[in-house]
């Protein structure tokens, strides 16, 4: 009997060869242009319609990639392509078998399309948590400059004032208005960090074979076919006269994706290295500030390692998670372990039981077995005799998993158990109690917890209900009328002199001191520039081409 994976990919590269072989006799220029504008016109304001974007920038990648012909096509011709790869869907039935789970194959198709309705507040709060975790650690920021040429401060700056204009435009795509952009950040950015900036995350249309060989790989295989598109890296489309979102929705997701991709990809691996270790440490730290605000009693990792030596047991890293908070009330314990840096494609859309239980053995399921281990250890302490345990494993993003529970349904239980130590199903906390929390999640949580709005024991307590035990994001909405954007500025550290700097001195700008015709000069010379930049990176991608 032929594997699903096997005839999976067969189904798949046979239609992806019928589709390309159509984009091939296409103009690519036209074609592409053709798609950027369909993707202008969707409106983003209409959640309950589906807009196959993410196909039509898939056939933009295709396009670019093709030989390309001299015919130019009508829309009904496009969209009839556009439709053949939406099928491409169709190769992931083979996974839905009896003998395989379908929602190690369904998430791969969920966290593909989620890519397209992203929220611009949680945007927001991903850029203002770097900003406030990252912009003073010297030696990053050192990097990050010799990486893009701007601060982490400019860049995280520059971004909120771009998703700011996307939140106030309907439409699938909208042209950055420059003019602005260096009218609202001037105090404390000049025209040269927007310069760099658009400089390095723009791309025009002729330079997109040359960036789309990069990724050769990308779609040619059905695992891929669910990777967010390489286009999430270059965001901004440079159209010779403006520059412009190719897709709002993807450019709202590299706003929280880039900076950290940018440490972790690079060339450099003392900067990859140094990023994790500092990020983990500023990481954990912040957790730490956020759970003091819910007023239970804290305990942080050195604290759980006293506890241990009182009952005469080792703290190790299989044994010692990064925080507790006791409720003494109610006999409550919940453990909060940071699990906070890996973010990869590969690992949301994985279709492989056993390649997903191997990705995840030093990050997911690593946290599992603290969680378990330190429960087995507290729960005979006399202080929680009769204790409920629970345990949040915080992450950075959705990884199509809400609990231990759903994740072992979903990689089967012999892989689950497979771990050193052993995860094991009888333990002191119950699966579905050990839930995988983003950050933004808990910011939310402990921001509500603060202003009194609900307790972390009502909290918990709702947590067991079942139409909660799938999203902790649904019970907090529930419990509060209010959406708590405040949750964003009070991570905003005010001692910190980038981020004064860069909220206070915003207010004090005199617009009366701006004419039109300044703004419009100084908007000039982005452009001008950025023109020059990419002209001169064509014709050495031309010069470099092997038919040259």
């Amino acid at each position: 009997m032929t594997p699903p994976n096997e005839k999976a990919k067969k189904q798949y590269q046979k239609r992806l060869k019928k589709a390309k072989s159509m984009i091939d006799k296409y103009d690519k220029s036209y074609f592409i242009a053709h798609c950027i504008n369909h993707i202008c016109s969707i409106k983003r304001s209409d959640p309950d319609k589906f807009n196959f974007e993410f196909v039509w920038i898939l056939a933009i990648k295709i396009s670019a990639l093709s030989t390309g012909g001299k015919r130019k096509p009508n829309h009904r011709e496009i969209v009839g392509i556009i439709n053949s790869l939406w099928d491409l869907n169709n190769c992931i039935i083979p996974f839905l078998a009896s003998d395989n789970n379908p929602m190690v194959a369904l998430r791969a198709m969920t966290n593909q399309q989620s890519t397209y309705q992203n929220n611009i507040t949680v945007a927001l709060a991903n850029v203002s948590r770097q900003l406030a975790l990252l912009a003073d650690e010297e030696e990053l920021d050192k990097q990050f400059i010799a990486e893009t040429g701007i601060s982490i401060a400019a860049y995280c700056w520059i971004w909120m004032h771009i998703l700011v204009q996307i939140l106030n435009h309907d439409e699938g795509s909208l042209e950055i208005n420059i003019p602005k952009l260096i009218l609202d950040t001037e105090i404390c950015i000049s025209i040269a960090d927007i310069y760099k900036f658009f400089k390095v995350f723009s791309i025009h249309t002729d330079e997109m074979p040359s960036f789309f060989s990069n990724f050769t790989a990308y779609d040619t295989d059905f695992e891929s076919f669910f990777y967010d598109s390489p286009l999430k890296q270059k965001p901004f489309l440079f159209t010779g006269n403006s520059i412009r979102t190719i897709s709002s929705n993807l450019t709202i997701a590299s706003a929280s994706f880039l900076l950290p991709h940018l440490f972790k990809s690079s060339n450099s691996t003392t900067t990859a290295t140094n990023f994790k270790k500092i990020f983990t440490r500023i990481f954990e730290d912040h957790i730490g500030d956020l759970l003091l605000n819910t007023r239970a009693q804290h305990r942080n990792e050195d604290d759980i390692r006293d506890l241990y030596r009182s009952l005469g047991t080792s703290g190790k890293r299989s044994n010692v998670v990064d925080h507790s908070l006791t409720i003494t009330e109610t006999k409550k314990i919940l453990l909060v372990e940071s699990k906070g840096v890996e973010q990869t494609d590969f690992v949301k859309t994985i279709l492989d039981q056993s390649t997903l239980t191997r990705r995840l053995e030093g990050s997911h399921l690593k946290g599992i077995v603290q969680a378990q281990q330190c429960t087995e250890i507290l729960s005979k302490h006399e202080e929680f005799t009769n204790f409920n345990f629970y345990a949040f494993i915080i992450v950075n993003d959705d990884y199509g998993f809400s609990s231990a529970a759903q994740l072992q349904s979903m990689i089967g239980l012999e892989a689950f158990t497979s771990t050193t130590p052993a995860i094991t199903i009888s333990s002191s906390i119950s699966l579905d109690r050990i839930r995988f929390v983003k950050i933004d999640t808990l910011e939310k949580i402990c921001s509500s917890i603060q202003d009194s709005e609900y307790t972390l024991d009502l909290f918990l307590e709702k947590s067991n209900e079942p139409e909660f035990r799938y999203s902790l994001d649904l019970l907090h909405h529930k419990l509060t009328k209010t959406h708590p954007a405040s949750s964003i500025q009070k991570i905003i550290h005010k001692d910190s002199p980038h981020i004064t700097k860069l909220t206070t001195l915003a207010m004090q700008l005199d617009k009366k001191n701006h004419t039109i015709a300044q703004l419009v000069t100084d908007a000039n010379r982005v452009i001008l520039s950025l023109k020059q930049h990419k002209k001169v990176v064509y014709l050495d991608s031309l010069r470099n081409s092997p038919s040259m």
